[in-house]
């Protein structure tokens, strides 16, 4: 059961709670091996925002994996790009454009992949 008292001091205007025993024995009743209602949402918040820190922390090194396996994957795709810009302009300036078959730059690509 809860009892709520308001008073004239400040404190007992804004009111507060207080519990009574299950036999009704005045004010304060409960066992003190009870913990309070604030107690338990103390720790109860204390473990939400642990769950939470443990969250955004796997979120972040998740983001960071796919960040770093981008830049991996750009830094691949950019030197395979230097690689084959290099070789074509090796093959263009051997020949002369008009001897020069699109036939070469594809098999070139095929053997660099």
């Amino acid at each position: 059961m809860l009892l709520i008292i308001l008073g004239a001091s400040p404190e007992e205007t804004y009111g507060y709670a207080v519990s009574l025993d299950n036999k009704g024995n005045g004010l304060f009743g409960a066992s003190e091996n009870k913990k309070s209602w604030w107690q338990r949402r103390h720790e109860k918040m204390k473990k939400l925002a642990k769950e939470q820190d443990k969250k955004k922390l796997e979120q972040q090194t998740q983001v960071t994996q796919a960040y770093e396996k981008c830049v991996d994957l750009n830094n691949y795709d950019m030197s395979q790009f230097m690689i084959l810009n290099a070789m074509k302009t090796k093959i263009i300036s051997r020949q002369a454009p008009s001897q020069l078959k699109s036939t070469d730059f594809i098999s070139l690509v095929s053997e660099v992949l």
